[in-house]
């Protein structure tokens, strides 16, 4: 009798435990690591016009939050706020870009992280670029 009193709390256990592996297994084994996965790097013209935001900043603030916050960094650059703004490839400003321009008039917006941005816009994006294809850019040579 003793002994089916202690099994049994052990068996509950074993089994809370299974079903927390298999949830954990169920997710995909998605990490929260510093690269967005493609997906979530690019918003298309068709999720930009489903959104139906006034804004670009509105059309980033529904779809990805996340490319609006402002990683920490270890290195203090005066001239860096912030998440940099391109039009195009030409540096455009600050988030406040994103607030003036209609959503409309955009093909595309795609995030790339800090080592991303320095890399293929420079040193002086220390947080990051939210690059914006115009539709005008996107449909020339």
């Amino acid at each position: 009798m003793m002994r089916s009193r202690i099994s049994l709390p052990f068996a509950r256990g074993a089994r809370l435990l299974l079903a927390i592996l298999l949830c954990a297994c169920a997710s995909g084994g998605r990490s929260s690591g510093r690269q967005p996965a493609a997906e979530e790097s690019v918003i298309l013209a068709s999720e930009i016009e489903s959104s139906q935001q006034p804004t670009l900043y509105d059309v980033v603030r529904a779809l990805r939050p996340l490319w609006l916050r402002t990683q920490p960094t270890t290195m203090k650059m005066e001239q860096e706020s912030g998440v940099t703004v391109y039009l195009d490839n030409q540096r455009a400003g600050g988030v406040e870009v994103l607030q003036q321009m209609r959503s409309s008039s955009a093909a595309s917006l795609r995030f790339f992280s800090a080592s991303e941005a320095q890399s293929r816009f420079g040193m002086n994006n220390m947080h990051g670029v939210i690059q914006i294809v115009s539709k005008v850019g996107s449909s020339g040579s």
